[in-house]
């Protein structure tokens, strides 16, 4: 049972990195202008952090689709999914704008939706983290 946890998990991943890192890429100039709308990324970082997201996100897909790396893919992928997690959070809660550039399917759902969907995704990385093996690292 839990190989199919595991197998589901792994490939949703694989799947919600690449379409965003992909839209995120194909729209970089959008991504870079919804990115200067927060509030909580400081203007001479906004580049830097729209570039280094979508490298992160295909980075952590090869990471996950190679056997040996697997284990490090998954516990990298909690913390990236966590941190979205909580600035999607405190986007939410405190922010006047709330400016979204995940893409695909995502860009569809309430923040309310969002801040679940990534919680849901978090919690499942996290089962991962500490029932996998750690064959890798």
């Amino acid at each position: 049972m839990f190989y199919y946890f595991e197998k589901i998990t792994i490939y949703l991943i694989i799947f919600l990195f690449v379409g965003t890192g992909v839209s995120k890429v194909l729209n970089f100039n959008t991504f870079i202008d919804t990115l200067n709308k927060s509030p909580f990324i400081p203007d001479h970082f906004i580049t830097g952090v729209g570039v280094a997201v979508p490298v992160i996100e295909f980075s952590l897909v090869i990471l996950l689709i190679i056997n040996k790396t697997t284990y490090l893919g998954v516990s990298l992928s909690f913390l990236l999914m966590s941190l979205f997690t909580c600035y999607t959070f405190f986007l939410f809660n405190y922010s006047p704008y709330l400016p979204c550039s995940c893409g695909g399917i995502i860009n569809s759902l309430s923040w309310k939706q969002h801040i679940w969907i990534n919680l849901l995704i978090s919690l499942m990385l996290l089962i991962l983290c500490l029932k996998m093996p750690k064959k890798s690292i």
